[in-house]
């Protein structure tokens, strides 16, 4: 699912980057954070939490909530961004780096699960 997304992210990654520019640009009308309504990335979680049904059964609902946050950081344009603008990397490189940062997520939360049984 990484590899999918980030792919799509780097064939897209101007009229994303411009998307992203934009909901970082909106004006929230007052509302603080934990008031303001979700601006973009909805569907990435339900896509997260597709991919991690198969192991859901074997992680604690806390873990399995911690999971999928760490996993939003993966994913994206947000992570394209900071890889190819801060870190230089080239797309494929950076990809490269989102696929196992999310496979190193996950591994250490079913070795953490694992190691609690």
């Amino acid at each position: 699912m990484v590899r999918e997304v980030q792919r799509l992210a780097l064939e897209n990654e101007d009229l994303l980057r411009t998307m992203l520019r934009l909901s970082l640009d909106r004006k929230l009308g007052g509302q603080t954070s934990e008031t303001a309504e979700l601006v973009r990335g909805a569907r990435r979680i339900s896509w997260i939490e597709s991919a991690l049904a198969p192991v859901r059964p074997q992680l604690e609902k806390a873990r399995y909530e911690r999971l999928v946050s760490a996993m939003t950081l993966c994913l994206g344009i947000e992570a394209l961004t900071v890889l190819r603008d801060y870190r230089g990397l080239r797309g494929n490189k950076a990809a490269a780096i989102s696929r196992r940062a999310a496979g190193t997520l996950l591994d250490a939360a079913m070795r953490e699960a694992k190691s609690e049984e």
